[in-house]
This record gives structure tokens, sequence and C-alpha cells, in this order.
């Protein structure tokens, strides 16, 4: 998927700066994962501030980043308030809202997420509807699995996965939300059908 950099600006209230005409075909927050074709979110961390890496993910050629301030860097930029806050969002426009296509269900609580998330993908398979599981067992999609370092992956990272399944023609996706996953917006721009909280 792809989109202008003056509509992912647009999307997310920022103030652009440089050549908004610019082709975004992935966000992502790791400098280290960041080239061509990507727009660096510099998101500001309880140890880390990913601001630091903005001149470094310049020199390995990212086609623009975001940021909370302007920097004299010489490639585009989309300026906001809190980039954290803007971070799914902007990866939910680059990949053109694939949660959007999927019916999504979230599951959240202390006890159970990963439990209910793998009944409701059994249920849909049984309905013969596709279905996949995103959560602590990893991204799961028929019988093979992929395994995620945290419960409820990082904003950018959830539109990538559900950009992929809709490529993989999946049609329910259940996925486990943790209460810090909110705390830390990596949630913000999925569209959900439904929410369940287990208690």
């Amino acid at each position: 998927m792809s989109e202008t950099l003056a509509v992912i600006a647009d999307a997310v209230g920022g103030r652009l700066v440089g050549d908004g005409s610019i082709i975004i075909t992935d966000a992502s927050h790791d400098s280290r994962e960041a080239g061509p074709g990507t727009c660096f979110v510099a998101v500001r961390g309880a140890t880390v501030d990913g601001h630091t890496f903005v001149e470094e993910a310049a020199a390995e050629g990212v086609s623009a980043v975001c940021v909370d301030h302007e920097m004299d860097v010489a490639v585009a930029q989309v300026v906001v308030p809190d980039t954290r806050a803007v971070l799914g969002e902007l990866a939910a426009t680059v990949w053109r809202r694939p949660t959007s296509v999927l019916t999504v269900v979230g599951v959240t609580g202390t006890n159970g997420k990963t439990t209910v998330t793998h009944l409701l993908a059994g249920i849909a398979r049984a309905a013969e509807v596709s279905a996949a599981v995103v959560g602590t067992t990893g991204i799961l999609v028929g019988e093979d699995r992929t395994p995620l370092p945290r419960t409820s992956p990082e904003a950018t990272d959830v539109q990538r996965i559900a950009a992929g399944l809709v490529s993989d023609d999946v049609e329910l996706l259940a996925m486990e939300v943790s209460s810090h996953a909110m705390a830390l917006g990596r949630v913000e721009g999925v569209e959900f059908d439904v929410v369940a909280f287990t208690n």
C-alpha cells in the first residue's frame, strides 16, 4: 500500500515541511527498519527519544520523518505536537486502513484474552470464515504461527500485520489488546467491530 506524504500529514493534522507528493509505502517507529519509501516516526519513549535517530534514518534513505519539532535534516517532515499520539493513524493511512476491511474483535481484560481470541477464531473457522489471531501466542493464521515480541504489537506493526491479513484473504481478526497497549496508543487507527472485556 502507499499514500502521498501530503495525505498522511492531513490525516494526522500535521504541518508538512518539504515535498508533499512523496510516496510513502511504509511507516516505522524503529530507525533500524526504516529505508526508502518509509516514514520514520520519532517517538519519545520512557528511556529513548526517537528524535536522536532522525539523522541516522535520513542517512539510511527514509523518504520522510514524523517529528514533534522541525529538524535540520535533508528529508521531508510531518511536524505534530505528539508523535506517539499520531503513530497509529499515520500507519493506518499509509496502509489504507486495512482494519476497515477485516472484521476486528478486540479482547481486553486481566485474564482470558488468549483463550477468548482462540475460541473466536475457532468458531469463525467452523463457520467457514477465515480467521487470524494476534496476541500472546503470536500471529496465528490457520496452522501458521509467527511469534511476536509482545501481546499487542506497536501501532505501525498492527497496521502492517492487518494489511498482510487482508492480502491473504483473512476475514476476521481476533486481537488481544492489553491495557498497556491501550495506554500507549498501540491500537489507535484500528477499526474495531466488536470489543470484549474479560473479568
